[in-house]
């Protein structure tokens, strides 16, 4: 399949976000399992 430069571009940028995400999301994730077992609640 052949893509144009634009697709390809804005297909690297969702991948880019999304990956961006992702990192953010488990970001957050350890530091709140990190504060509860802190704090005792786990």
């Amino acid at each position: 399949m052949l893509c144009h430069p634009k697709e390809r571009s804005s297909s690297l940028l969702v991948m880019t976000v999304t990956a961006v995400f992702l990192k953010l999301f488990f970001q957050l994730i350890g530091v709140s399992y990190l504060m509860l077992s802190v704090n005792g609640m786990i």
